[in-house]
C-alpha cells in the first residue's frame, strides 16, 4: 500500500520526467508504444495468467480484454497524424492555426473488473501526447499495474513518465 508521501512523490517523479518526455518529438514517443504491443502479443499468456489469478477470469475473458487492450495502444501509436496540428482558411485572408500540446500529469484511477483494459483506455493515449502518467489501480488487482508497469519499463519508457500507487481509497 502506497502512503500519501509516496503518493506526492511519485506526481514530483512525474512532473519532472514529463519535462523531458513532453519535449520529445511525437514520432519518438510512440515508438515506445510500438514496442509495449509488440511485449503484450509475445507475452499474452503471461498477461492472460496474471488477469485470471487476480481477477478470477477465465482465460477466453482474460485473452479478449488483453486483444482489445491492444487495439487501444496501437490506436495511440497512430496519434503523430491526429496531433500534428495545421491550418485552414476559414474565409478569404483568415487562416485558423491549430497546435497540440502535453497537459503536464495525467492520473487515472481504475476499477477491478478490466484490470488491463481499462488503464490502456487512457495510458497509451495520454504518454503519446507527451503526458506522464500516475495510476491509481483497484486494491483488488494491482499485479496487473504492476505488469504495465514492467512492459513500460521493456519498452523503453523514460523512467518517472509512468507509475503506480497502490491503495485504498485514501490515496
Amino acid at each position: 500500500m502506497s502512503t500519501a508521501a509516496e503518493l506526492d512523490a511519485a506526481v514530483v517523479s512525474a512532473v519532472e520526467a514529463q519535462r523531458g518526455w513532453g519535449s520529445t518529438p511525437v514520432k519518438d514517443r510512440v515508438q515506445v508504444l510500438f514496442r509495449m504491443k509488440a511485449l503484450m502479443e509475445a507475452q499474452v499468456d503471461r498477461l492472460a495468467a496474471t488477469i485470471m489469478e487476480e481477477n478470477g477470469k477465465t482465460r477466453e475473458e482474460a485473452l479478449g480484454s488483453i486483444l482489445r487492450a491492444v487495439e487501444y495502444v496501437e490506436f495511440a501509436s497512430s496519434l503523430p497524424q491526429l496531433v500534428s496540428g495545421g491550418a485552414l482558411e476559414v474565409s478569404p485572408g483568415v487562416e485558423c492555426r491549430t497546435s497540440q500540446y502535453p497537459l503536464g500529469v495525467v492520473a487515472g484511477i481504475t476499477t477491478f473488473n478490466f484490470p488491463l483494459m481499462v488503464p490502456l483506455w487512457m495510458i497509451p493515449t495520454a504518454l503519446a501526447c507527451g503526458n506522464a502518467f500516475v495510476l491509481k489501480p483497484s486494491e483488488q488487482t494491482p499485479l496487473s499495474a504492476l505488469e504495465l508497469t514492467r512492459l513500460l519499463d521493456e519498452a523503453g519508457l523514460p523512467p518517472g513518465v509512468f507509475s503506480v500507487v497502490n491503495g485504498d481509497r485514501e490515496v
